[in-house]
């Protein structure tokens, strides 16, 4: 491994990009400073070397907020309409920054997506998990836990809570990327375990009984089985 010394720029935005698929795990009040970091190395990445900016690829992934903007032609309450745009600014700030990103690092971050989504999948998992287990030793029965988890998740954690109807996407997103990667994975050792993991995350679905990301990812899922054996339809 390279130490701290040897690492450069590109190294420590690979670090924090790594951060942003772990960011469940952090505190709401580290999450806007974890972005902030990444957004800054990215910056100071591209002030180091050639400049390159993929204007398709922005244009192609702002459309829909610069559409909302359009929406301010026909509102009379401006007010509310920019703090709306502001709470949805990730839909610029993201592509603005992966923009900047040639296709050498492209094609990096294309090689090691499997390491950056096993990422995301373990934060999702450990975040549902620890808790559950937790509040479940220490607090209630196992009957109790079901019915108290949705308290516990939005307030009882403090500054970690989050929504139940957020934390079921989570799942969602962590089950259609185990999927993604599971074709991968050649160690059957490694296949079980991520297929327990997905277990508990249809276990942890349930428990959250949120409609909205249980239709969406039978939705996907369907598509996804689809397109994966009709290649002509991709």
């Amino acid at each position: 491994m390279k130490s701290i010394k040897s690492l450069n720029k590109f190294d420590i935005v690979c670090f924090f990009l790594a951060l942003l698929f772990a960011l469940i795990l952090l505190p709401s009040n580290f999450k806007s400073i974890g972005i902030l970091l990444f957004g800054i190395s990215v910056l100071l990445l591209t002030f180091n070397r050639k400049k390159y900016f993929n204007t398709r690829f922005f244009l192609l992934n702002t459309i829909f907020f610069f559409g909302i903007i359009l929406t301010l032609s026909y509102t009379s309450n401006y007010d509310y309409a920019i703090l709306k745009l502001q709470t949805m600014s990730s839909l610029l700030v993201f592509p603005f920054l992966f923009s900047l990103f040639n296709s050498a690092d492209r094609i990096f971050f294309s090689k090691n997506k499997n390491l950056f989504l096993s990422i995301y999948i373990l934060s999702v998992f450990l975040f549902n998990t620890v808790i559950f287990l937790w509040f479940y030793l220490t607090h209630y029965s196992f009957s109790d836990i079901f019915f108290h988890f949705h308290r516990v998740i939005m307030v009882d954690i403090g500054n970690f809570g989050i929504h139940p109807i957020y934390l079921s996407i989570h799942c969602c997103l962590a089950i259609l990327f185990s999927a993604f990667i599971f074709k991968d994975i050649q160690k059957k050792n490694l296949k079980i375990i991520l297929i327990f993991i997905n277990i508990v995350f249809l276990f942890f679905l349930i428990i959250y009984a949120r409609k909205g990301p249980l239709l969406a990812i039978i939705i996907t899922s369907l598509f996804w089985v689809l397109f994966e054996n009709k290649k002509t339809l991709k």
